[in-house]
């Protein structure tokens, strides 16, 4: 996506959520953040795919 705009948001998991998520589940974030870290916009930050953390996670 060359310029998501108001979409960027929607195309994963913000890096809070990520935080999140691995506090629940007791994993590294740094661990989640190395392998999963896949899109960086200006306005929204780091972006990771919201489907290969949920199943790091399973």
């Amino acid at each position: 996506m060359i310029s998501p705009r108001q979409m960027a948001e929607y195309v994963g998991f913000t890096e809070t959520e990520v935080r999140t998520i691995c506090k629940e589940h007791d994993m590294p974030f740094k661990e989640m953040q190395r392998w999963y870290d896949g899109y960086y916009f200006e306005k929204i930050g780091h972006i990771y795919s919201s489907n290969s953390v949920i199943e790091a996670v399973n």
